[in-house]
This record gives structure tokens, C-alpha cells and sequence, in this order.
């Protein structure tokens, strides 16, 4: 490459792929947030739980 010096564009090119792993890795989790909504919620609480207080998780769907 005659722009870089083989250096730099290697620098270059380490700073870009770190971002974009960052960003993937972001995608991912922001991923799993969303489809992990009701039903991972309402397995970690206890049925009988939800059943004692049903105001507090009446806008979740309850399995």
C-alpha cells in the first residue's frame, strides 16, 4: 500500500475489528435482553409467589 506504511495500516486495521467486535458483542447481549422478556422472568419467580402478589406482575405474561 502506498498510503500506509505497513505499520499503520496494521494499527489501523487492529482498531477497526476491535470496534466492530465491540459492537457485535453489544448487538448480542441488547439481543437476548429483548427476547428474554416475559418467560425467563416469570421462570425466575416462583409460581406461587406471582400467585400471593398478582398487581406487581399482572402486566407479565405469566406461564
Amino acid at each position: 500500500m502506498g498510503r500506509f506504511t505497513s505499520r499503520a495500516f496494521r494499527k489501523h486495521i487492529s482498531k477497526k475489528s476491535r470496534k466492530t467486535r465491540r459492537l457485535r458483542r453489544a448487538r448480542k447481549t441488547r439481543r437476548r435482553h429483548q427476547t428474554g422478556g416475559g418467560d425467563t422472568f416469570s421462570r425466575r419467580i416462583p409460581p406461587q409467589a406471582v400467585k400471593a402478589n398478582p398487581l406487581v406482575w399482572d402486566d407479565e405474561p405469566v406461564a
